[in-house]
C-alpha cells in the first residue's frame, strides 16, 4: 500500500503544532506529533521539509516572492496574483469604494450601448424601405343610422327602425394595393379575389396580381426592401407559392410588427384616398374606383417624405 497523500488542512494542523511548541520551548517529540494527526513518520518529515524550503526561498533576496511562486496543488486560479495587484490597483485609483453601477452604467461599461446605437435604423435605413398594403372601400353604406327616441316614444310606429338585408350591389367591395417610399409612390393596384367578397388575399392572386404585374418591374432598376404586415396571403409560411418567387427574384422584405399600423406611414395615406372620397354622397363602382385613384393622386411626395423620416422618432425608445 502507497503512502496516503494528505490534504493541506492535516498538513497546517501538523505545522501548526510544531511551530507553537517550538514557539513556547516546549519539549517534545514531532513523531509524536506525526502518530497524533494520523500521519507516517516519512510523510511528516516531508511535511517540515517542505516548510523549511520555503522559508529558505521567502529569505533569499535572489528568489521570487512566494506569491508570484506556481501553485501545483488544486484547482488552477483564474487570476494570478499580478491581476489581483492589477484590480486592487485600479481599485484605489478610481475610487470604487461605496459606489454602485446602475443596469445602465453597466451596460455601457460591457459595450451595450455602442451595440444597440449600431442595430438602431437611421433615416437613411428607412429611406430603403417601400411600405406596401391592401385598402378596401365599400360600395353601400356600412354605418347604422341611430335614432334619438325622446320620452313616451318607445313605441312609436315612427320611431321604431326596420333592419334590411342589404342589397347585393352593397355587399360588393373594391379592393386595391399600392406601396410608398422615400420619392417613391407607386400607382394603385385594383384586384378581386374570386368567391371572396371581404377582400382576403390569396397567394395566387398576390403572385399574379401584385408581385408580377407591379412589384416585378421595380426589381429591375431599384433596391429597395418591401414592407409587408402580416398576412397570410403574403406567404408568411415556410413553403408557398408567395414566398418561392420572393427567393427566385432576390426580393427583399419583412413582415411588420402585428397590431402596430403606426409603424407604416401608407396607413396614413389611406386615410388621405377615404376622406375625399366621403365628400361624395353616392357613387357606382367605376365612379368608386375615379374617385380612389383621384384621391390618392392627392397625396403628395413631400408629404410622403416626411412620414418616412419621422420613423426614426416613431420608434425611439
Amino acid at each position: 500500500m502507497g503512502n496516503q497523500h494528505h490534504r493541506t488542512p492535516k498538513k497546517s494542523n501538523v505545522l501548526g503544532t510544531i511551530s507553537f511548541l517550538e514557539k513556547e520551548k516546549i519539549p517534545h517529540f514531532k513523531s509524536r506529533v506525526f502518530e497524533h494527526f494520523g500521519v507516517s513518520n516519512w510523510q511528516g518529515w516531508e511535511i517540515v521539509r517542505q516548510r523549511r524550503n520555503r522559508r529558505n526561498l521567502q529569505d533569499d533576496p535572489d528568489n521570487p516572492d512566494l506569491e508570484d511562486l506556481e501553485e501545483t496543488r488544486g484547482r488552477k486560479r483564474i487570476l494570478s496574483p499580478a491581476d489581483l495587484r492589477a484590480m486592487e490597483k485600479l481599485i484605489w485609483k478610481y475610487g470604487f469604494e461605496a459606489r454602485a453601477l446602475t443596469w445602465q452604467a453597466l451596460a455601457y461599461e460591457a459595450g451595450v450601448a455602442a451595440e444597440v446605437s449600431w442595430q438602431r435604423p437611421t433615416p437613411q435605413h428607412w429611406r430603403d424601405i417601400r411600405w406596401s398594403d391592401e385598402v378596401h372601400f365599400s360600395l353601400g353604406p356600412e354605418g347604422r343610422i341611430m335614432i334619438i327616441r325622446k320620452s313616451g316614444e318607445r313605441h312609436c310606429p315612427d320611431c321604431i327602425q326596420e333592419a334590411r338585408a342589404p342589397e347585393p350591389k352593397h355587399l360588393k367591395r373594391l379592393h386595391a394595393w399600392a406601396a410608398i417610399g422615400w420619392n417613391f409612390k407607386s400607382d394603385l393596384y385594383f384586384y378581386e379575389v374570386p368567391g371572396n367578397l371581404n377582400g382576403k388575399m390569396s397567394m395566387q392572386i398576390y403572385r399574379d396580381e401584385i408581385l408580377e404585374k407591379a412589384v416585378s418591374p421595380w426589381l429591375a432598376r431599384d433596391q429597395f426592401v418591401l414592407e409587408e404586415d402580416g398576412d397570410s396571403g403574403h406567404g408568411t409560411g415556410k413553403n408557398n407559392i408567395v414566398r418561392d418567387w420572393k427567393q427566385q427574384h432576390g426580393l427583399k422584405y419583412f413582415f411588420n410588427t402585428p397590431g402596430s399600423p403606426d409603424l407604416s406611414p401608407i396607413e396614413n395615406g389611406w386615410n388621405v384616398v377615404k376622406q375625399y372620397i366621403a365628400k361624395f354622397p353616392s357613387w357606382t363602382e367605376e365612379e368608386l374606383q375615379s374617385l380612389a385613384v383621384e384621391g390618392w393622386n392627392t397625396l403628395s411626395q413631400e408629404t410622403i417624405n416626411r412620414w418616412v423620416d419621422s420613423r426614426s422618432n416613431g420608434c425611439r425608445m
